[in-house]
């Protein structure tokens, strides 16, 4: 994993100047990466954020000399913690470096300082193995700064720690319902902890070069727990919102196998069968060449051939139906449509087998109480309003 500490690993361990230009988890490179401090030092506020800042009580901490003394210390911890070896004192240094730079932000709201305190002060939490003090400071940077140019950064950090979380919470067991040991751990569910950082990932840069990876992995999880239904709709937000993604094969395929998991039997509705048979055709029309390799060509068939079972299954589910209340007719219908659409599946048997059953015998079932209802008889229909050449009828 990448990090710069015993417990998390050690091939992730950047320091500030090499944030500025390197490329970044997955291969990919911060555009608008981070100037090397020391940070620019200007008032950008428009004067409605002024005014707002004066109205929260916000502009009374506003304290530029305490920023900027706050921010040098925070920059000499965190050099001198990127000078030490692996081990206590340099975690002792870069949770120094934290404090100051937590410091600085504080007493410098809705600068361009106070960005970039918010960023080192997560970079130096995650190099001292407290993770989730960094997401923290790195959630406090999106919420204060939506757009702040560490964006790319931020978000490679979090997407490290949301797998890291979601791998760390496959191994705890469940009895452990608190976690009061180990500081990369949230204090209760790290596995949920994990999901929702991917979740939020995907509203907070949802043009970000890293929201169809957080959505395919959110997806993904969510298909691995059993949560079908989540899973079909990140599946289906990735496939409209993303459509250039490397993920758009594995999104078509495990959200039509989504699909299928959430068909609820025949006697439920049945809408999603015919959204997951034009998923299926959807898939073979963009994937020609993937749905003919020898590992995806099985999965492709079996699907199809669920589709076409499930739908004969309501087909013959509706003619049982309607054949125990002597409705034949209706039975009739039901069963020789199942043979004239699903006559390959093994319910064409069955079908075949009713439709003999009910051969010569009435259409509809007796009327019972047939005196009763002579009793009744029924009135004559309302005349129309409006006639069929369009007369209005006078009554």
């Amino acid at each position: 994993m990448p990090w710069s500490s015993p417990k998390l690993g050690a091939d992730y361990d950047r320091t500030r100047e090499q944030i500025a230009g390197s490329p970044i988890e997955g291969g990919e490179t911060a555009e608008d990466s981070p100037e090397v401090l020391p940070p620019k030092i200007a008032d950008n506020r428009t004067g409605f954020e002024k005014f707002s800042d004066w109205i929260s009580g916000k502009e009374r901490k506003r304290d530029v000399a305490k920023a900027r003394e706050k921010f040098a210390l925070g920059q000499e911890a965190y050099d001198a913690a990127v000078a030490l070896p692996q081990g206590t004192e340099r975690k002792k240094k870069f949770r120094q470096a934290a404090k100051h730079f937590d410091a600085a932000a504080d007493a410098w709201p809705n600068s361009d300082l106070e960005q970039q305190a918010r960023f080192y002060q997560g970079e130096s939490l995650i190099f001292c193995d407290e993770v989730p003090e960094a997401e923290k400071a790195f959630r406090d940077l999106v919420g204060s700064h939506p757009r702040t140019r560490f964006m790319s950064l931020v978000q490679a950090r979090r997407f490290e720690i949301a797998r890291y979380w979601l791998a760390r919470g496959e191994n705890i067991p469940s009895w452990e319902f608190v976690n009061l040991t180990d500081e990369t751990r949230p204090w209760v569910g790290t596995r949920n902890s994990g999901m929702s950082l991917l979740d939020k990932m995907r509203f907070d840069d949802a043009t970000g070069k890293l929201a169809d990876d957080a959505s395919m992995e959110l997806a993904r999880q969510s298909f691995l727990r059993g949560d079908y239904e989540r899973a079909d709709e990140v599946f289906a937000d990735l496939r409209q919102a993303y459509p250039d993604s490397p993920h758009q094969f594995l999104a078509h395929l495990l959200g039509l196998r989504s699909k299928l998991e959430t068909y609820q039997g025949p006697a439920y509705n049945g809408d999603v069968l015919h959204r997951a048979e034009d998923l299926l055709r959807q898939t073979e029309r963009k994937f020609p060449n993937e749905v003919k390799q020898d590992e995806y060509r099985e999965l492709i068939a079996r699907a199809n051939a669920e589709i076409r079972f499930r739908q004969a299954e309501r087909l013959i589910y509706q003619g049982r139906y309607r054949q125990r209340k002597g409705e034949n007719g209706a039975a009739r219908f039901y069963y020789e449509d199942l043979l004239a659409k699903y006559s390959d599946t093994p319910l064409a048997d069955e079908a075949k087998a009713r439709l003999a059953t009910i051969e010569g015998r009435p259409m509809l079932p007796p009327q019972r109480l047939a005196w009763l209802a002579e009793m009744f008889p029924e009135g004559d229909r309302a005349k129309p309003l409006v006639t069929a050449n369009g007369e209005t009828l006078m009554r």
